[in-house]
C-alpha cells in the first residue's frame, strides 16, 4: 500500500518536524545538555566548562562559526522573541535569526561576561518555521553561548520593565548621579548604586494598559538613611516605599492606570544625604487577576485557539466506560489574560467501597499543528486550513498560555479490569499562576470487560519503524542519539511497546531482512545462507511478552520495481551482505527465496510461533507481470514450503485478474476501505468461503470515507471500526505507525505518515488525538463483538444507525455517546 503514499509523499523534501514541547521554550536542546543535536554546528564545538548553567556551553573559537537550528512549528502572521545568552573574550558574537519570511535581524554581544541578547520577529503569512543561530565572523576571538529560548511574545510572562536586573548596563534606564557597577548585586553580576548626592535610576514603561492594577517589585539596601522605590506619571498618585536597611529588602508597589493611560514612570532613589544605596531585580507585572475560564468537553469535540464552549460543552468530566478500556475528556482554559497551568491534581476516585487509582488518571496537554491546507480531495473537514489543528499530546507538566487563547487538556482514565461496576467520583485540581481551578470528576464503570489486546476480535495493524522498515534509515537512533539495541534504545522501545499495547496495536509488522542482518546473517560467496535468528528472536519474544503480538506480520515477500515484482531478500555485494531487491526469475532469486522460507518455517515452529505467522506476499499489485509473479511464488514456494500459513496482500483496485490471483492463495483480503465498499458482494462471498477481510486506509480513501488525516473530525475517526464490525471485516491496517523521515504536514493529506510522534526531550514518544481516537474506536470494536455473541441482531442495529457505510455521515458527540452507552449496557446485561 505504500504505493499510493509515495507517489504523492516523495514529492516533498521536508523532515517530519519534531513538536515543539508543551513549554514555551520552542527551541530543542536549548542549553546544549543532550549533546549537539539537532543543532547544525559549523566551525564550533561543545564546553563543559564555560556554562551559564548546567554543564556544558556552545563554543565557537578561532575562524567564523555557527550553531544553527530550524524550528518547526511556528505560527505564520505571529511575532516570537529569541532570547540567549553570550559572552566573548574580544570582538563580538551575534545572536539572530532568518528564513522566517522577514528581513534576518540579530544583536550583537561584546561583553566577556554572559549577556543576554533579544530579538523579536514576526513569521511571515505562509511560514512555519524559522532559523535561530549563534555566529562569530572570522576574527580569532572565544565566544560561548547557553540557554537560547524563543517564545511567542505574548507569552512572555507579562513582564513590563527592561533589563531590570541591569545585566546589560543602563540599558533602557535615565539616571543621575548614578552608575551599574558589578559588585552589590542581588542576583545576577550588576547592581545600580546610588551615591553622595541626590541620585536617580528611572524607566517609563510603555504598553501598559489603561485602568488596569499593576505591581512593581524591586529589592533595595543602604549603607544609612534611605533609598526608596516608587511610581508616577501612570493617572494616579504617585506611591513609593522606603527602604531603610543595609541588606537587600524587596518593596511592594502597587498601582493602577487612568482611565486613559498606557505608561508609567518607575524609580529607584535617593535623596542628598550622602549615603550609598543599591538596586537590583526590578519588575512590573499585572496585579494577580481572576481565574481562568473552565470548561469541559467530549473527547470528540475539536478545540481549536480561538474556540468557546459548544452546545455540548459541560463543567464537569463524566464518563462511562467498561472495565480494561481507557476514556477521555476534555478539560479547557481560557483567560485574558496570560497565565500557566504549573499542574494538575489528579485524585482517586472512589465509589462506596472502592478506588480507581490516581495512578491511571493521567492529563496531557493539546498542542497544535499548522496545516497549511486541507487534506486533498476530503469532504467536510473540522475546519478550513490554513490554520492552527489540534493534533499533539505533549508530555509537559506545565504550560502557559497566551491570553485570549484557548487551551484544552486531555484527561484521560483507564479503568482497571477488576474494577467492580459502579459510580465512581473525585476532584480534580488544576493549579495556576492565577490561582486554583476545581472539576469534578465521575466515572460510570459498567460490569464488562474488555478484553486484552492480545486476545482481541480486532486485528489493529499499524507498520513501525522500531526494528527497521524495508532498509530505510533509522530514524529513532538519529533523533534520540541511542545506539539501537543498547541498553537505553531498550528502555526507549518499552514506552513503545506500552503505547502500541494501550492503543490495541495488536498485530506487528515484522522487517525479518532487517533482524536477520542486524543478527549477523551472512551470504558466502558461494551463495550458502547462516540464518541468524537472535536479534529476530529478541525483538519477536519482546512483542509477545509484552502483549502487543496476537499476530505477527511478515514484510512483505515480494518488493516492487516499477510495475513489476522482485524478492526482498539478503545478497553478497562484494564482501558484504545487504538487503536488496532479487528478480524471482533469477537462479538468485529462486534459490534465496526457497532457501529463506524453509528456514523459516522450521524457526517458526521450532519457537511456537507458526500459528501466529501472517505472511505478506506483495503490496497493492496494478499490473499483471506482478499478479502473475504472485501466483508463481505462492504456488512454487510458498504453498510447498509454508503450507497452512495465512496470506494478505493490501490491494488498491480489484480487477479479474487480482480476484483469479488472489483466489485459494491470499486468506486475508485486505481492500482499501472504499474498494471494500465498492466490491461488498465479492468479498462477502470470499468471507463465506472461509477467508478474512481486512481493510485499510492510506492517503486514500479521500471524499467522505473514513481515514484518519489530522483535519477530519473525531468521530469520523472512531467511527471507522464501528463500520468494519458490521460489516464483519475482523482487521484495520495502515502503514505508517511512526514514519518520521517523511513530512507530516508537506504532502497532499496531513497525518497519513505518523500517529505518533518523538519526544526525545522526555525520552519518550508523544501521543495525538488522534491516536487516541483510533484506540477508542477500536475498544467500541470489541465491545461490539462481545454484545453479538448473545445478540448480533442488537450490535448490528446500533452500527447501522452511526455507520452505515464506509462514508461518514455527521454524528454530534451527544448523540454518540447516547449510543454508546447503549451499547455498553446492552452488552453488560
Amino acid at each position: 500500500m505504500r504505493r499510493i503514499l509515495l507517489v504523492l509523499a516523495l514529492l516533498a523534501v521536508l523532515l517530519i518536524p519534531t513538536p515543539a514541547a508543551a513549554s514555551t521554550n520552542l527551541v530543542r536542546n536549548p542549553g546544549w545538555e543532550s549533546g549537539s543535536h539537532p543543532w547544525l554546528v559549523l566551525g564550533g564545538t561543545l564546553a563543559t566548562e564555560g556554562a551559564r548553567t548546567g554543564t556544558t556551553a556552545a563554543r565557537l573559537t578561532g575562524g567564523e562559526g555557527t550553531f544553527e537550528q530550524t524550528v518547526n512549528d511556528l505560527t505564520p502572521s505571529t511575532t516570537y522573541t529569541l532570547r540567549g545568552w553570550a559572552r566573548t573574550d574580544s570582538q563580538g558574537v551575534w545572536i539572530g535569526v532568518k528564513r522566517y519570511g522577514g528581513t534576518e535581524t540579530n544583536v550583537r554581544i561584546t561583553s566577556p561576561q554572559y549577556t543576554r541578547g533579544e530579538v523579536t520577529f514576526t513569521t511571515g503569512s505562509t511560514n512555519d518555521s524559522a532559523v535561530i543561530y549563534f555566529f562569530k565572523n572570522d576574527s580569532g576571538n572565544t565566544a560561548y553561548g547557553d540557554d537560547f529560548e524563543l517564545v511567542p511574545t505574548a507569552t512572555l510572562g507579562r513582564e513590563h520593565s527592561r533589563n531590570g536586573g541591569f545585566e546589560s548596563g543602563s540599558d533602557n534606564w535615565d539616571r543621575k548621579n548614578s552608575n551599574v557597577v558589578a559588585h552589590n548585586a542581588r542576583s545576577g553580576t550588576n547592581a545600580a548604586q546610588l551615591s553622595g548626592g541626590e541620585g536617580t535610576f528611572e524607566q517609563t514603561l510603555t504598553g501598559l494598559s489603561a485602568n488596569t492594577t499593576y505591581v512593581l517589585t524591586g529589592w533595595g539596601k543602604t549603607d544609612s538613611a534611605d533609598v526608596w522605590i516608587g511610581v508616577k506619571n501612570y493617572g494616579g498618585t504617585e506611591t513609593n516605599q522606603k527602604i531603610t536597611s543595609s541588606a537587600y529588602t524587596k518593596a511592594t508597589v502597587t498601582f493602577t492606570t487612568g482611565r486613559a493611560n498606557t505608561t508609567a514612570l518607575i524609580y529607584f532613589f535617593k535623596f542628598s544625604i550622602g549615603n550609598t544605596g543599591y538596586g537590583d531585580d526590578f519588575s512590573v507585572q499585572p496585579a494577580s487577576g481572576t481565574l481562568p475560564q473552565l470548561w469541559t468537553e467530549s473527547a470528540l469535540t475539536s478545540v481549536f485557539p480561538g474556540s468557546g464552549r459548544s452546545g455540548t460543552a459541560g463543567t464537569g468530566v463524566s464518563l462511562l466506560a467498561a472495565r480494561n478500556e481507557y476514556e477521555s475528556a476534555q478539560v479547557v482554559l481560557r483567560s485574558p489574560g496570560t497565565f500557566t497551568v504549573n499542574s494538575v491534581e489528579l485524585p482517586a476516585l472512589a465509589s462506596t467501597s472502592h478506588q480507581i487509582p490516581a495512578t491511571d488518571l493521567r492529563y496531557r496537554f493539546v498542542g497544535n499543528i499548522h496545516l497549511p491546507h486541507n487534506s486533498s480531495g476530503i469532504v467536510g473537514p473540522v475546519a478550513n486550513a490554513p490554520g492552527l489543528f489540534p493534533e499533539y499530546l505533549h508530555n509537559d507538566t506545565h504550560r502557559t498560555v497566551p491570553s485570549n487563547t484557548t487551551q484544552s487538556i486531555s484527561l484521560t482514565v483507564r479503568v482497571p479490569k477488576e474494577t467492580p461496576a459502579g459510580i465512581y467520583r473525585g476532584t480534580a485540581r488544576v493549579l495556576t499562576s492565577a490561582g486554583t481551578l476545581t472539576v469534578p470528576v465521575q466515572v460510570e464503570v459498567v460490569n464488562v470487560t474488555v478484553p486484552d489486546p492480545d486476545n482481541s476480535a480486532l486485528s489493529y495493524s499499524n507498520y513501525t519503524y522500531m526494528f527497521g522498515f524495508e532498509n530505510s534509515a533509522d530514524d529513532i537512533e538519529r533523533i534520540y542519539n541511542l545506539k539501537k539495541y543498547s541498553t537505553g534504545w531498550w528502555a526507549l522501545m518499552e514506552k513503545f511497546a506500552a503505547d502500541l499495547k494501550e492503543h490495541r496495536i495488536n498485530t506487528q509488522w515484522v522487517p525479518t531482512m532487517d533482524l536477520l542482518l542486524n543478527g549477523g546473517s551472512t551470504v558466502q560467496p558461494n551463495g550458502e545462507i547462516d540464518f541468524r535468528w537472535e536479534r529476530f528472536d529478541e525483538v519477536v519474544s519482546f512483542l509477545i511478552s509484552r502483549g502487543v503480538a496476537q499476530r505477527l506480520l511478515s514484510e512483505n515477500v515480494l518488493a516492487k520495481d516499477g510495475d513489476s515484482y522482485r524478492i526482498w531478500g539478503l545478497r553478497r555485494s562484494g564482501d558484504r551482505t545487504v538487503i536488496d531487491r532479487i528478480g524471482y526469475d533469477t537462479a538468485e532469486g529462486k534459490a534465496f527465496v526457497a532457501k529463506y522460507l524453509d528456514a523459516l518455517r522450521e524457526h517458526l515452529t521450532a519457537k511456537g510461533w507458526y500459528s501466529r505467522w501472517t505472511m505478506n506476499l506483495g503490496d497493492e499489485p496494478w499490473t499483471n507481470d506482478q499478479l502473475d509473479t504472485m501466483r508463481r511464488v505462492y504456488d512454487e514456494q510458498l504453498a510447498p514450503r509454508m503450507p497452512g500459513v495465512r496470506v494478505s496482500s493490501p490491494h488498491a483496485e480489484l480487477r479479474p485478474e487480482t480476484k483469479t490471483t488472489y483466489a485459494g492463495r491470499v486468506k486475508i483480503l485486505v481492500p482499501l476501505l472504499s474498494v471494500y465498499e465498492d466490491n461488498q458482494t465479492f468479498y462477502q462471498t470470499r468471507k463465506a468461503a472461509g477467508d478474512e477481510i481486512w481493510t485499510y486506509i492510506c492517503v486514500l480513501p479521500q471524499g467522505e470515507y473514513y481515514n484518519r488525516f489530522i483535519d477530519l473530525p473525531a468521530a469520523r475517526l472512531r467511527l471507522m471500526n464501528w463500520y468494519n464490525f458490521g460489516q464483519g471485516v475482523t482487521g484495520t491496517l495502515h502503514w505508517a505507525y511512526n514514519n518520521w523521515h517523511e513530512p507530516q504536514t508537506g504532502i497532499s493529506t496531513p497525518g497519513d505518515v505518523a500517529i505518533v510522534y518523538p519526544d526525545p526531550e522526555h525520552g519518550t514518544i508523544m501521543g495525538s488525538l488522534r491516536h487516541d481516537t483510533m484506540r477508542d474506536g477500536a475498544e467500541d470494536y470489541e465491545l461490539l463483538a462481545l454484545l453479538a455473541k448473545r445478540d448480533p441482531a442488537a450490535a448490528r442495529a446500533l452500527t447501522t444507525a452511526l455507520a452505515p457505510t464506509a462514508k461518514y455521515q455527521p454524528v454530534d458527540p451527544a448523540t454518540f455517546a447516547a449510543k454508546r452507552a447503549e451499547l455498553l449496557h446492552a452488552a453488560a446485561s
